[in-house]
């Protein structure tokens, strides 16, 4: 079991909520950059898990926590 939070970032889409506009853009830029990283990655292609990594990703964007690969 994998907790998706494991594979991201020091900076997450929710920390952004309370940063000034130009340290948004910056965090903001650092995750585009680590999605990128990701979608490159053998472990997410390899074994197909991309799509479900992204559906999550896109979760804890919207504010889920603790969301279960």
């Amino acid at each position: 079991e994998m907790v998706v939070s494991d594979w991201s970032s020091d900076v997450c889409s929710s920390d952004l909520d309370y940063a000034s506009a130009e340290t948004r853009i910056v965090g903001e830029r650092l995750i585009e950059k680590e999605l990128q990283e990701i979608e490159r990655n053998a472990f997410f292609t390899d074994k197909r898990l991309l799509p479900t990594f992204l559906s999550y990703y896109k979760r804890i964007a919207a504010g889920e926590r603790d969301l279960y690969m």
